[in-house]
């Protein structure tokens, strides 16, 4: 909505397809600047819609953002395109119903905000590993409790913030870029993760993981 106007989604919508158009293009077109054009998808643009199972997004847009997609609990499938650079905090919050978001494909990413996949109980289902662009910024829970990621490539990532993959139940292989910062509990409650499987693995790290206290 606007000061002066509203728009209104039904309930029964099931799948969004949202075309951005380049701003390149409408000035050559329209000789003017255009003030309404916009690189960002709004905050709770779509939020709580609970029927929509699939988002599609194309164009040349680069932030998703706040809670735009929360609590689409029936959010199965999401397509990105490789522009996205910033996936602001509780974007994708409480999609539980999330499986399908290719993460390696977001070649332009630069940050992931605090909870923007939190809750997302089966992001992860059908990847072997989850890979995240090499050099993108994460946040606070960035994807706490996503029960279903088995294994992480953060191959490129500087900086594991704290609580970034609470509670990640399923998490058994991680793999960490040498001379990254991990902070305090960035993988605590991850009760399936062992030692002998996160990669680059050495004692500084240790007050990130569970075992710190063994």
């Amino acid at each position: 909505s606007s000061a002066s106007t509203a728009f209104y989604i039904p309930d029964g919508l099931k799948e969004i397809v949202i075309n951005y158009t380049d701003k390149t293009h409408m000035d050559a077109e329209s000789k003017i600047e255009n003030p309404n054009h916009t690189e960002a998808l709004p905050v709770c643009a779509f939020n709580a819609l609970a029927n929509v199972t699939k988002i599609t997004v194309n164009g040349n847009i680069k932030t998703i953002g706040q809670s735009a997609f929360a609590s689409c609990s029936a959010l199965i499938e999401v397509n990105l395109p490789a522009t996205i650079e910033t996936i602001g905090s509780k974007a994708f919050s409480g999609c539980s119903s999330l499986v399908t978001l290719d993460l390696a494909k977001l070649t332009a990413l630069k940050a992931i905000y605090q909870e923007a996949f939190s809750g997302c109980a089966k992001l992860g289902l059908g990847y072997e590993t989850v890979t995240l662009t090499a050099g993108v910024k994460l946040y606070d829970k960035a994807f706490a409790s996503c029960v279903s990621i088995k294994a992480l490539d953060l191959t490129g990532i500087d900086v594991i913030p704290e609580g970034c993959f609470l509670g990640c139940t399923a998490l058994e292989k991680v793999t960490l870029d040498g001379g990254a910062v991990l902070m305090n509990n960035a993988f605590v409650n991850c009760t399936a993760l062992k030692k002998e499987n996160v990669v680059n693995y050495n004692e500084t790290y240790k007050n990130a993981f569970d075992w710190f206290n063994d």
